[in-house]
């Protein structure tokens, strides 16, 4: 109803599913052997943006509040009720709000992304057939028919889809595995360094733990060793320190070292702490479910 009592829209509808500050969700029933609502869409001035004629209408969990979800026939889509505009059209088996400002629109076994204003920054031709639930450094691996690559929070595939798997983008390089082995390429797809390792980890402040005949060493960024391959395990480097662990009676114990291989801590401990020059931030290796990032 408006301000002075009178209605906006003639009552009509058997039910209004209303929420703050977005436009209210209506339906009718209908009896077609069994009783069914069909859904519409009413804005907050009492216009009409969809007659109530869709199996189903949701509001998607995101901060474009004049998005609506709209399913017909089994497929989705996704309009703006306020310009009546369509952003997806509705002909997708499911979509969802991936990221802040992204929906992802399945089709099939393949997802591709748009923004609000309907425009495509991954389509559904690139046969991806997964996206990252979380990003690292601001990308995520995703899988398509081709290999698997790395694709950026603003929907980009930002490293080509043609490797057995890869890792987090770090320091411009990421960890990617080919013909069985690890290596690094840079964001345009270039070797920097050719896969011949067991294990790679990510970069921190110049160097990356890499293993190698079951031993894990210290490289740089142009592949050079600069720790020998003779630790069970080993972190990142902070101030030319870094954690590494040895097999004691079958146990898996911490310490850590220099660049030089100098002992500072013996390999003693269950777990090493290790705080950053970043306020608030902690990295431990050596306790279960703990990861350098």
């Amino acid at each position: 109803m408006g301000k002075e009592g009178a209605f906006l829209l003639e009552p009509q509808y058997d039910g209004v599913h209303v929420r703050c500050d977005r436009p209210a969700l209506v339906y009718v029933l209908r009896k077609s052997g069994s009783w069914t609502r069909k859904w519409g869409v009413v804005t907050s001035d009492g216009r009409v943006a969809a007659t109530t004629t869709f199996s189903d209408i949701r509001h998607p969990e995101s901060p474009h509040h004049d998005l609506i979800l709209l399913c017909g026939d089994k497929r989705w889509g996704l309009v703006n009720v306020r310009t009546l505009t369509t952003a997806i059209p509705i002909s997708y088996d499911r979509i969802d709000v991936w990221g802040r400002d992204l929906y992802a629109a399945w089709s099939g076994k393949h997802v591709g992304l748009v923004t609000a204003a309907g425009e495509w920054r991954l389509p559904v031709a690139a046969m991806v057939d997964s996206l990252p639930s979380s990003l690292r450094n601001n990308h995520g691996p995703i899988h398509a028919k081709s290999g698997i690559g790395l694709i950026s929070g603003d929907g980009e595939i930002a490293l080509p889809c043609r490797y057995e798997d890869v890792g987090s983008i770090s320091e411009g390089l990421v960890p990617a595995k080919q013909g069985g082995r690890w290596g690094y390429v840079n964001l345009d797809g270039k070797w920097i360094v050719p896969p011949r390792y067991e294990e790679a980890g990510a970069f921190r402040n110049g160097f990356a733990a890499v293993r190698q005949d079951g031993r894990v060493g210290l490289i740089d960024k142009r592949g050079k060793v600069r720790v020998p391959f003779r630790y069970a395990d080993a972190g990142y480097v902070l101030n030319d320190r870094f954690p590494f662990a040895d097999e004691k009676d079958g146990k898996r114990l911490w310490g850590v070292a220099d660049l030089a291989g100098n002992t500072i801590l013996p390999s003693e401990y269950d777990c090493v702490e290790w705080i950053d020059l970043e306020p608030g931030t902690t990295r431990y290796h050596g306790k279960p479910g703990w990861s350098e990032f």
